[in-house]
């Protein structure tokens, strides 16, 4: 049985990261080393491309439970 691991699970939900990469500050290296990859990629063989790649951006917000949208109405 595999074991969930903070350090190796990527998820899509987080454009492909693992939980630690964002919890260290890693997201944005790790983004655009991928997008550096990516245009490389397309340097040699555009033909494989329909369009130039990209890569995902980072996340706006990340949590394991979402707070409550009006958190005035919570606490009255």
């Amino acid at each position: 049985m595999a074991s969930y691991s903070y350090e190796e699970h990527r998820h899509s939900g987080i454009s492909m990261l693992t939980p630690a990469m964002l919890h260290h500050g890693e997201a944005e290296l790790v983004i655009a080393k991928r997008q550096a990859v990516l245009d490389d990629a397309y340097a040699r063989h555009p033909e494989r491309f329909a369009k130039p790649p990209g890569s995902c951006p980072p996340p706006q917000h990340v949590w394991i439970n979402k707070p409550p949208q009006d958190t005035e109405k919570n606490t009255q």
